[in-house]
């Protein structure tokens, strides 16, 4: 196995190592506010999510696809 590709997948597995130690006692409510509260992280979380996701692939996809057409009119 190559010393790039054992990198990689310990850098995957990285966060997974830093998540390990949270408590998750904020989603764990206990109360009526607490609930509430709860699902507006949620709710506030999966709308940025939504948001943000398609941005940072869309970036990434016009960043590749003009290098590439710049490339090919160097030729």
């Amino acid at each position: 196995m190559s010393p790039w590709k054992t990198a990689s997948r310990f850098l995957a597995v990285l966060p997974l190592l830093a998540l390990a130690g949270c408590n998750m006692v904020v989603m764990a409510p206990s109360g009526d506010i607490a609930v509430q509260q709860r699902d507006l992280i949620v709710i506030s979380t999966v709308l940025m999510l939504l948001i943000i996701v398609p941005v940072i692939f869309l970036t990434v996809l016009f960043a590749w696809r003009y290098r590439v057409f710049e490339y090919r009119r160097q030729i």
